[in-house]
């Protein structure tokens, strides 16, 4: 089953798990006495929106690296390496989901349209 932007509900509610994760630690860290941050309604807010557009962020993030990479399934990496990547590409995701989500969402849209003319 397909929710709106072609994302199933397992991938979705994954991603979405995920972003309440980095959601809690990234408040946790910032309301401890030695960061510097004060939790305000701002960040709250934004931290909110954040997490709830990662999921389409993530996809969008999968897609790009699926059509550049396409059929060169084998890299050779060390282990550390690829999970410092992924843990990078993660947080990235998610601290810039308000502005790739609305993004992909366009694209999305405009690519429905022109196909079903």
């Amino acid at each position: 089953m397909k929710t709106i932007l072609g994302l199933d509900n397992h991938t979705y509610i994954r991603h979405f798990l995920f972003g309440v994760i980095i959601f809690m630690v990234i408040c946790i860290f910032v309301s401890l006495p030695f960061s510097g941050v004060k939790l305000n309604s701002f960040l709250l807010i934004n931290f909110s929106i954040n997490t709830l557009l990662y999921p389409l962020s993530r996809h969008a993030y999968e897609a790009a690296i699926d059509y550049l990479v396409r059929d060169k399934t084998e890299f050779w990496v060390s282990l550390k390496l690829l999970i410092l990547i992924k843990f990078i590409s993660i947080l990235l995701c998610w601290a810039l989901a308000i502005i790739i989500a609305p993004i992909w969402i366009i694209t999305k849209f405009l690519f429905l349209k022109a196909t079903h003319r």
